[in-house]
């Protein structure tokens, strides 16, 4: 597969509140620069600004300050992105019609199920699929339809071992591509030459 992503992500001065109703100040002076093939982990506690800042990335937060440069073609895969896929539709079924909504060929459908190993499930539907299987169906979704930046909030979640080595080999082959990645979790994730940054004190690892 080819791809041709070079467009960086550039975050600087970002500052970001709670909510509209609330002032308070959550993330204050961050700066952020990716590369073609970059990655971020941003890390932290409950509650300390992960999703909030994924959610600016997307224009959908309350920024106080700052500036942010990203490239639109963007993959969230949040907590709820259960709720992208057909519960009636087969697994291969759902791929395949995410492809065609994006107006892409579905012939990598195949390809995705078995890099995140679930084509011996392709023919079932979503809805019967376990919560592990689930997430990595989500990955599958990354791989289907080609996006440079991967925004992922708390990608580990319900991921076993395998899973976790499934999931750092995919973003290892998006970056190849020149893809860029900012993954939020609190939990570790292996993506080599990462800028790290511990949200609360706003530390660059």
């Amino acid at each position: 597969m080819g791809s041709s992503f070079y467009t960086p992500l550039v975050v600087h001065g970002r500052a970001l509140c709670y909510s509209p109703a609330k002032r308070d100040l959550l993330i204050d002076r961050l700066h952020i620069t990716l590369p073609p093939g970059g990655a971020c982990i941003i890390q932290g506690a409950n509650a300390s600004g992960k999703s909030t800042f994924l959610r600016d990335l997307l224009n959908l937060g309350e920024h106080v300050s700052g500036w942010l440069q990203r490239n639109s073609t963007i993959h969230y895969l949040g907590e709820n992105d259960k709720d992208n896929f057909r519960s009636d539709l087969t697994l291969y079924g759902c791929l395949k019609l995410f492809c065609r909504n994006a107006g892409m060929p579905y012939q990598e459908v195949s390809w995705a199920l078995r890099a995140v190993n679930l084509f011996h499930v392709h023919d079932q539907k979503y809805s019967h699929l376990s919560q592990g299987q689930r997430k990595r169906a989500s990955l599958a979704r990354l791989l289907v339809v080609p996006r440079a930046l991967w925004l992922l909030d708390e990608p580990t979640l319900a991921l076993d071992t395998n899973s976790l080595t499934i999931l750092e080999q995919i973003i290892h082959f998006h970056r190849m591509q020149g893809g860029c990645v900012v993954a939020a979790t609190h939990t570790h994730i292996d993506i080599p030459d990462s800028t790290r940054i511990r949200l609360g004190d706003l530390e660059t690892l």
